[in-house]
């Protein structure tokens, strides 16, 4: 199941990567059908320093997801690595490198985060550093989607919901929530509550607007 929430999440990259290309993509016949389809607006300067911010805590938590011996849950992490990677260098053209305060912050989380899991082997405040980070990074996207839900694509952030709702599945025991390791569930859990949030902001609450 692991595999297949990294599949159905996997298909929300191409939208943001036809945005943020721009160009060609408007007016091409294989791509011009997202534009008015997915709600994309185009202009966006994504902020490159994010997208490696990103890159780092993801790999963070497959590396430890997988020596911890979650290799199912990890598969959706490695997804949203490679994600990141594809975003990070189709946004090169249109991004900047503007550095915002909590960037350094999300850093040295990150940073801390993967030295105390190489050397004291401590998962569980590794795993914490790191949501906390990918938290403290999304505080941007978080806040303007509730003046601008217009602005994100709902079918992005539905594709994303999905995939991480069946992650659950991928877990050695998904129906019994008494036996969910914290590394194992954790970030998965995380990942359900931040893209529940945007599919509500974006979806239900635009509508009552």
């Amino acid at each position: 199941m692991g595999a297949l929430a990294a599949l159905i999440s996997s298909f929300a990259y191409p939208i943001y990567i036809v945005e943020f290309t721009g160009g060609w993509t408007k007016t091409h016949w294989l791509t011009a059908w997202m534009w008015p389809r997915f709600n994309l607006q185009g202009g966006t300067h994504p902020r490159l320093v994010t997208w490696i911010l990103w890159l780092m805590l993801t790999g963070t938590t497959v590396l430890i997801q997988v020596r911890d011996g979650y290799y199912f849950p990890a598969i959706l992490c490695a997804m949203y690595f490679f994600g990141n990677l594809s975003l990070l260098v189709s946004s090169l053209a249109c991004g900047t490198w503007k550095i915002k305060w909590y960037d350094v912050i999300c850093f040295g989380l990150g940073i801390l985060a993967l030295v105390l899991y190489i050397r004291e082997g401590d998962e569980k405040i590794a795993t914490t550093l790191v949501i906390t980070a990918d938290l403290i990074a999304g505080i941007a996207t978080f806040t303007s989607v509730i003046d601008h839900p217009e602005n994100e694509s709902k079918i992005a952030w539905w594709i994303f919901f999905i995939g991480g709702s069946i992650n659950i599945f991928s877990f050695a025991h998904p129906l019994n929530p008494a036996n969910w390791a914290y590394v194992e569930t954790a970030y998965t859990f995380y990942i359900m509550v931040c893209t529940g949030y945007m599919v509500y902001m974006t979806t239900f609450r635009r509508k009552a607007r």
